[in-house]
């Protein structure tokens, strides 16, 4: 992960505008220019409110300086104030913390003339305060420019206080007791740090000590299932609109809030009938929201079978969980996972929670896991292996190199025609035998925060040639050229219509109505990554897989 990210250069308590003291001009928080992720109210858009930990708000702006107006009602106390890190033109973070009596915080001046961008994130979670956003001043004769494009994939990930950060700013053995908002860091958390490594969209639904179908007092009122409609986790008077923000990828991770409770007391024993059926049930409200997205079930870190003595309550929740991913599996819903994160060791956080160490290192195996799943999430074309070669054309033995030089904890895994061949810390791949060459090559790079590929064909054609794969495909034939233009053609039958679909199922283009042997596609505004073509010709429907680089 990014270093730069887990430095914090002060903390910006008293930065007020009237500091800086020169003619301004106000953006309302209604302004087009400005994003907004994660759940907010803004049933009065000039006042925007929010209380969810990773709540951030983004926009780019002109001339020299600009000042955010926040307030929030939490009571500014050790464990009532909220902070915020701010980012100003992709520089260090740093953190901002609101006070009760203020509600004008100077993020940046004496910048140079230009446009800038800014970008508040809320490192707290929701009963620390919700708080409200009204706008921006800028100086006088500036404004607000247009927003970065957003990116492509979003994702969503639903906890407790491990989602949220709670206490991981702190690291000590024994943990400190006790939560302090200040050592609460949502932007260094591990949903975030996965995110941000995805390069997603990010989404927070979190709240510490809440469980699946009891929190961590053995109440029942409040647990995250029941708080997943609310914009604001604390008032179930405004019910969030599910349609505003479908994730690609969703992440759980709930449980460890319900067998605390039988920590505490066995009044509070967990019924696995009970908890399999309220995730069941849990997951299911969220299929129907989000048709297409990958579900990963997770658990860990804070769980163990040492602790409580002799109540294997590790066993159990991956024992409970299993059985909710399995339910799907088995009523065809493959695209419901299970995710394990191993028991973390010291030093710990406030109240024995992940530090961000540990965070960052739960983020890894995320990310790992996401691209071993192929969510949709890759990284083709940051590992580059050069153009197709005609065989008839090389000296053997040859070696297939990548861009790369070698590195620790980098490995390459190296496939030929969908099957792997060879797994190394060497960034290349010797031939030495020209007859059993021929073939489609992959790479792929694991540098344990992302999975890069990039592949080549060695043929013995030439360039201009067809190549014909004999399979049940084979009437339909898709050639690129380096326009990024692909042109489809079906030796038999017109073509009646063709939709290209991400690997998450989403439909990014379709055509209909074609009735010609050959149409031709522009994919030069597709991302990078996987795609699947459904053809369909007069008679037959074929599937296609492309990689777009």
């Amino acid at each position: 992960m990014n270093a730069k990210n887990v430095l914090f250069l002060f903390v910006c308590t008293f930065c007020t505008i009237g500091a800086y003291a020169q003619p301004t001009r106000f953006i309302t928080s209604a302004d087009s220019n400005i994003q907004y992720f994660g759940r907010i109210d803004d049933a009065n858009i000039d006042e925007i409110a929010f209380a969810f930990p990773g709540v951030s708000i983004k926009a780019n702006f002109t001339g020299t300086s600009i000042t955010a107006i926040l307030s929030q009602n939490g009571g500014g106390g050790a464990s009532s104030t909220n902070y915020f890190t701010v980012i100003i033109d992709e520089q260090e973070p740093f953190v901002l913390a609101i006070s009760p009596s203020q509600n004008e915080y100077n993020l940046a001046h004496n910048l140079p003339q230009g446009v800038h961008s800014v970008e508040i994130f809320k490192r707290t979670e929701s009963f620390v305060g919700t708080v409200v956003f009204k706008g921006f001043y800028v100086d006088a004769g500036h404004s607000l420019v247009a927003p970065d494009a957003l990116p492509n994939t979003r994702i969503e990930f639903i906890g407790n206080s491990i989602t949220c950060g709670y206490g991981n700013e702190s690291s000590q053995n024994p943990p400190k007791s006790g939560f302090t908002s200040v050592n609460e860091n949502n932007y260094m958390a591990w949903g975030a740090i996965a995110a941000r490594e995805l390069q997603a969209q990010y989404s927070c639904v979190a709240y510490s000590g809440r469980g699946l179908y009891q929190n961590n007092d053995g109440s029942t009122a409040g647990t995250l299932p029941k708080i997943y409609d609310q914009v604001i986790a604390d008032n179930a008077t405004v019910t969030w609109d599910n349609t505003r923000y479908v994730p690609d990828i969703i992440v759980i991770n709930l449980g460890t809030n319900d067998f605390s409770a039988e920590a505490a007391s066995s009044a509070y024993t967990v019924d696995s009938a009970l908890f399999v059926d309220t995730y069941i049930a849990f997951v299911e409200k969220l299929r129907g929201y989000y048709a297409h997205a990958t579900i990963i079930c997770a658990v860990g870190v804070m769980m163990s079978d040492s602790y409580p003595e002799n109540q294997k309550h590790w066993t159990r929740i991956q024992s409970y969980t299993s059985a909710v991913v399995n339910h799907f599996a088995d009523s065809g819903d493959n695209h419901v996972f299970f995710f394990k994160m191993n028991p973390q060791s010291a030093p710990y956080g406030e109240d024995w929670h992940p530090t961000i160490a540990t965070h960052d290192k739960m983020a890894r195996s995320l990310v790992r896991f996401i691209a071993s799943i192929d969510a949709g999430i890759s990284c083709t074309g940051t590992v580059n292996i050069g153009e197709d070669l005609n065989v008839s054309e090389m000296n053997f033995p040859f070696t297939i190199q990548t861009n790369e030089e070698a590195h620790i904890d980098v490995t390459y895994t190296w496939y030929k025609n969908g099957v792997k061949t060879a797994t190394s810390s060497q960034p290349y791949l010797t031939l030495t035998d020209a007859n059993n060459a021929i073939g489609q090559y992959r790479v792929e790079k694991d540098s344990a925060h992302c999975v890069y590929q990039d592949k080549i064909t060695l043929h013995a054609q030439n360039p201009s040639e067809i190549v014909t794969v004999h399979n049940s495909d084979d009437a339909i034939r898709i050639a690129f050229d380096n326009a990024y233009l692909c042109t489809i053609s079906s030796e038999d039958e017109m073509i009646q219509s063709v939709e290209l679909f991400s690997i998450l199922g989403t439909s990014v283009l379709k055509m209909n109505n074609i009735a010609q042997n050959t149409v031709v596609i522009d994919l030069s505004t597709l991302q990078g990554g996987m795609y699947v073509v459904k053809i369909n010709t007069q008679s037959y429907v074929y599937y296609k897989k492309m990689l777009r680089y």
